[in-house]
């Protein structure tokens, strides 16, 4: 095990590197030891724990792991990374339900398309959500932001969703499935999509 450097604690207090819980994003939203989901909002450097760990080893231990560390930054400077929030609003009241699908650029870190000058909406081109449900129309093409649709009068339902990037990032469009959910308020779930610039 290497030495824990930039420390993240999860609301499930599980403690992770800021990096490592980074690149976990990549594939799902939720803590790689529990499986508790957790929002992007949640990765913050511990300063506490960080604090405990500087004053727990010797120079040369922490020098080697902030070596590790900026090697590791390094190797990911080629890449970009764009945070990914998708997910629903969902209101059941009764026999009545309303849902609104939506998906949103939040974040572009690293590499070289975050120092160009780019509006994070300017990232996709499109959204196409296609519904497996009962509602009588089954798909919607979002040509502009905001990448949402509303629902009414429709049950939980799954979505499948195709986001179609801008032609500048060349990479193939990203599918996600995703299941309507009404048992809270607001669902949302986060992806990390990596570009080699």
């Amino acid at each position: 095990l290497e030495l824990l450097w930039e420390p993240v604690q999860l609301n499930c207090n599980h403690i992770f590197c800021f990096v490592c819980i980074e690149d976990s994003l990549v594939y799902s939203n939720r803590c790689p030891f529990c499986r508790q989901n957790f929002t992007i909002k949640e990765i913050k450097i511990n300063l506490e724990i960080q604090n405990r760990i500087l004053n727990s080893f010797s120079t040369e231990q922490i020098e080697n792991r902030k070596k590790i560390h900026e090697q590791s930054l390094f190797q990911k400077e080629s890449f970009t990374r764009i945070i990914v929030e998708y997910g629903n609003t969902a209101i059941k009241d009764r026999d009545k339900y309303n849902s609104t699908v939506f998906v949103n650029v939040i974040k572009v870190i690293k590499g070289k398309l975050s120092k160009k000058n780019i509006l994070k909406n300017q990232l996709i081109e499109k959204v196409e959500f296609n519904l497996n449900s009962f509602c009588s129309k089954s798909g919607f093409l979002v040509s502009s932001p905001p990448w949402e649709f509303t629902r009414s009068r429709c049950p939980e339902y799954n979505c499948h969703i195709t986001i179609t990037w801008n032609k500048f990032l060349r990479i193939n469009p990203y599918e996600i499935s995703y299941v309507v959910d009404y048992s809270s308020p607001k669902n949302i779930k986060h992806f990390i999509l990596e570009v080699k610039q």
